[in-house]
């Protein structure tokens, strides 16, 4: 491979590439692949100073934590500054020839400093356009003036790189569509599994002809749990009790339950799970073979990683229509889509399989196979590595 250099930075995405943390784990899959492959030739990363950073939250206070949090990280001058963290640390590095630098979405600009020293390139799940046309999008929070500025900023980015990676083909013509970069300058590579090999080997190896698909167990994996829909999900779940009494809905993520929902017949509120504590990794394990459905209702997905997690442990997924979430889940092969909002519509799909339980047990054997065939870190690098050595 060619000599790259990993680049992110804010506590938007993440400080540090290798970081387990960072893009929700894919940033350090991504790159400790490249890695095993001898290309990985440095890391740029980190955070403007904790003092920097309470000056532009201050700027952008608000009562509500979420709130003055986006509108801090969309603030251009928290973006420049952030550029120039990261621009004193890109002054420091002895380019070798041949290098590429990839740099983890467009919160920061550094292609002046780069300049003709690499291939400038990026590698994204989504974009602030995108989340800006989402039911998510706080909007009345959010002057026309700054978030013009901050897809002003993007685009700017986007301009000066030379290659933009993807992990979904929804965002890779909403780049072209909607910040009109050419086509044959965006390439979509895919995702993976954000999984060890040792566990995916032995989620391959076990034999799922004994599993069940009439438990009425229900998984939901998400910490943002608003964004992907969790409210929703409690909202229809308790139609789905009033058919099925006994079905439980399980989720993981959140660290607290939704106030309200304390005590929700059939919930169970699992906390968050560590995948690197083994005493989590088994509670999700058993997670993930008691249930006959996993439900993620975004919305709004720039991309989904966990219903992949349940499609490769053979648990099919309901999942919104909407962004990249059509390219995850394979309609009426490994699972259905549902309108992003419609709880009417999610519980009566949710009835519909649950009383079907031989049309879930189709989808969960076809789940396996769809995820080892396409979304693997193996196979993206794979993928990235054809479009390098293309240019």
């Amino acid at each position: 491979m060619k000599n790259i250099y990993a680049i992110s930075g804010s506590g938007a995405v993440g400080e540090y590439p290798l970081d387990p943390a960072t893009w929700s784990g894919s940033s350090a899959f991504f790159f400790r692949e490249i890695e095993k492959r001898g290309g990985l030739s440095g890391t740029i990363g980190g955070e403007i100073p904790t003092w920097h950073k309470a000056l532009y939250a201050f700027l952008n206070y608000s009562r509500e934590y979420s709130i003055m949090r986006e509108r801090t990280y969309m603030d251009t001058r928290y973006r420049n500054a952030l550029s120039r963290f990261l621009t004193r640390q890109v002054k420091a590095i002895d380019f070798k020839p041949n290098s590429v630098s990839i740099q983890l979405g467009s919160m920061f600009n550094l292609n002046d400093v780069l300049g003709t020293q690499c291939l400038r390139t990026s590698f994204n799940d989504g974009n602030f356009v995108q989340w800006t046309k989402s039911p998510h999008f706080p909007g009345t929070h959010f002057s026309a003036k700054k978030i013009d500025a901050a897809i002003q900023f993007e685009k700017n980015v986007l301009d000066g790189l030379q290659m933009i990676f993807t992990m979904s083909e929804y965002l890779r013509h909403s780049f072209i569509d909607d910040h009109g970069q050419p086509s044959e300058k965006i390439h979509c590579i895919g995702t993976g599994i954000n999984i060890s090999e040792s566990v995916i080997k032995e989620v391959t190896d076990t034999d799922d002809s004994a599993k069940r698909y009439d438990t009425q167990e229900i998984l939901f994996i998400g910490i943002d749990f608003l964004r992907k829909g969790g409210k929703n999900l409690l909202a229809a779940f308790r139609n789905v009790r009033s058919v099925f009494p006994k079905a439980t809905l399980q989720i993981v993520g959140p660290r607290e339950p939704l106030q309200g929902f304390e005590s929700e017949p059939g919930v169970v509120w699992n906390g968050f799970l560590h995948k690197n504590d083994p005493q989590d990794a088994e509670k999700l394990r058993n997670l993930f073979n008691r249930a006959s459905l996993f439900v993620m209702p975004s919305i709004y997905e720039p991309f989904g990683i966990a219903p992949l997690e349940a499609m490769l442990h053979s648990v099919p997924a309901l999942v919104s229509n909407r962004w990249a979430l059509p390219e995850i889940v394979d309609e009426g092969k490994t699972g259905e889509l549902v309108e992003p909002g419609n709880e009417e519509m999610l519980a009566e799909k949710i009835i519909h399989l649950l009383r079907n339980p031989d049309v879930l047990q189709r989808y969960g054997f076809a789940c396996k196979p769809w995820v080892l065939n396409h979304f693997l870190w193996h196979k993206v690098v794979d993928r990235l590595d054809m479009c390098l050595n293309a240019s």
